[in-house]
């Protein structure tokens, strides 16, 4: 069992390197970012700001947990109850699940696909959807993260719209 690591800013000299995406909890009171500088996906608890200019950072999902490598992460998104976090790595071209208890990554399209470069990561609000803006093609693409993919084929539905509302599927 993978166990959370905490650093604080008064005990350590950790800088956040290269931050890549950064969301609030659904109830923001805890900022997390990932850190691409140290693969590392990373939370602060806003609440303990208050009071000192020391806080902690506390490494979700780091280089000392098992599971895919964010060479190049992008975007972040969370579910409401907190507790799965999604990121785009441009360096693998695909989507990485972070469970939020564990540190446990993911890789949930591991197929060759069509998208180049991801800039931001959201989920829809019944959280079946995750929506990736496309920074190379200026697109938006949806993938259903709901549907169990092919056995034969294994990646999630894949559809996207362009600026002058084509929309495709594959």
């Amino acid at each position: 069992e993978n166990a959370l690591i905490t650093i604080s800013s008064s005990s350590t000299t950790y800088n956040p390197r290269n931050v890549t995406g950064m969301t609030l909890s659904p109830n923001e009171d805890t900022l997390y970012f990932t850190d691409a500088y140290h693969d590392a996906l990373i939370s602060v608890a806003l609440s303990n700001l208050d009071d000192t200019p020391n806080f902690e950072f506390t490494v979700i999902s780091g280089r000392q947990h098992d599971g895919d490598y964010m060479a190049l992460p992008a975007g972040l998104a969370l579910n409401q109850a907190t507790t799965k976090a999604w990121v785009f790595d441009n360096a693998t071209r695909a989507i990485i699940e972070i469970d939020l208890e564990t540190g446990n990554r993911t890789r949930l399209d591991s197929s060759v696909n069509y998208i180049q470069s991801i800039k931001s990561v959201e989920l829809s609000e019944d959280e079946t959807t995750l929506y990736l803006i496309e920074k190379t093609l200026n697109r938006v693409i949806s993938i259903d993260i709901s549907a169990t993919p092919n056995p034969n084929e294994p990646k999630y539905p894949q559809s996207w719209i362009t600026p002058n509302g084509e929309t495709t599927t594959n």
